[in-house]
């Protein structure tokens, strides 16, 4: 497809594309803004529930509010904040490394290393991860890098949302490697790891993989990969999926009626995996084709509506972000696919 044409189309869909960015706002839950967030002190401590944010972001304290900027950091450097929140209030505290955030981390032993996708700004991340946190009660460690500028038009934002993750390989394989030292001396302390990619934030490990490999992370480094919704290319992503083998399962959600996958299909000119992975599956991963429940939406898996309608659509995220056997022949919630493999929802 042509730039030209591309652009038409986008110019086409951007309204549609902004309101689907938005619709997770009814969820309900919370609704987080830099007026909700207050930087503090490293000594602070709290009681209250946290998330661990691993930024890529600048750091620019002492500019009013926002002392995180929408560009990737000059020095390429990964920087820890603990995030307490309770009610929709959320205290930010710097850390000085992977260890000191984990150490600080309460509650569940479980953790769910997420990664979002387009048009997230530092408090829409905290958002999205505080909603997870609450609704899944896991751990979250949330690898935070930045996908939206405002002033920026909307094909602008998109192209440098794509740069944005072809840039932040190293630093989404040198997390991985602090959490392998870490685990090395806490056995215990991850209980379970599972990462999680939404969207265009499958792109960062997509890139991470083929740039820097997987071998240095050994076997077993994660229980759990979850693509979801992936906004990848569907063609030849068998190769790059095959290549992992530091976890013990893969998982790729998608929906054929995905909205925002298939009006961003168009934009990019080609199939995406969250939509339409194709007739070429990667051996070591199972297909969860979720249509059936999920309508045309894209944000499933926190859609309060969605997981009340549907008890499958809670039950398999949060049996996969606890580690938990997860039964693909209980017919109550999946079945076999007729024509491609791998399961359908059902429930």
């Amino acid at each position: 497809m042509s730039i030209r044409l591309s652009f038409i189309l986008f110019l086409a869909l951007s309204p549609f594309l902004s309101e689907a960015q938005a619709n997770f706002v009814f969820a309900g839950y919370t609704q987080c803004t830099w007026n909700e967030i207050t930087l503090m002190d490293s000594t602070y401590s709290s009681s209250d529930s946290s998330i661990l944010f691993v930024t890529t972001r600048s750091f620019i304290p002492g500019q009013g509010k926002a002392f995180l900027g929408n560009e990737i950091a000059s020095d390429s450097l990964l920087r820890f904040f603990t995030v307490y929140f309770r009610g929709n209030n959320w205290k930010a505290v710097p850390r000085k490394n992977l260890d000191m955030g984990l150490d600080a981390s309460g509650g569940p032993s479980d953790f769910v290393i997420y990664s979002e996708g387009d048009g997230k700004s530092f408090p829409d991340n905290v958002d999205r991860s505080t909603r997870l946190s609450r609704l899944y009660q896991a751990n979250v460690i949330m690898f935070d890098w930045p996908s939206r500028v405002p002033g920026y038009g909307g094909i602008k934002n998109v192209r440098n949302t794509v740069n944005n993750t072809r840039n932040l390989g190293k630093q989404y394989h040198n997390l991985l490697l602090l959490l392998k030292a870490y685990k090395a001396r806490h056995p215990y302390k991850p209980a379970h790891v599972t990462l999680f990619f939404h969207s265009m934030g499958n792109a960062v490990l997509q890139n991470s993989v083929e740039k820097y490999g997987t071998t240095d992370l050994g076997q077993s480094l994660v229980d759990n990969i979850v693509m979801n919704a992936a906004c990848v290319r569907s063609r030849s992503h068998r190769k790059w999926v095959e290549s992992l083998h530091f976890q013990n399962q893969i998982y790729i959600v998608y929906n054929r009626k995905d909205k925002t996958l298939r009006e961003a299909s168009l934009l990019f000119g080609q199939k995406l995996l969250g939509c339409k992975p194709g007739k070429h599956h990667a051996k070591n991963a199972v297909y969860l084709n979720i249509h059936e429940l999920a309508g045309d939406n894209h944000n499933y898996f926190l859609i309060i509506p969605l997981l009340v309608q549907h008890k499958g659509i809670g039950n398999f995220y949060n049996s996969v972000f606890h580690a938990r056997p997860l039964n693909l022949q209980a017919q109550d919630y999946f079945r076999e696919s007729k024509h491609k493999a791998g399961y359908t929802f059902t429930n």
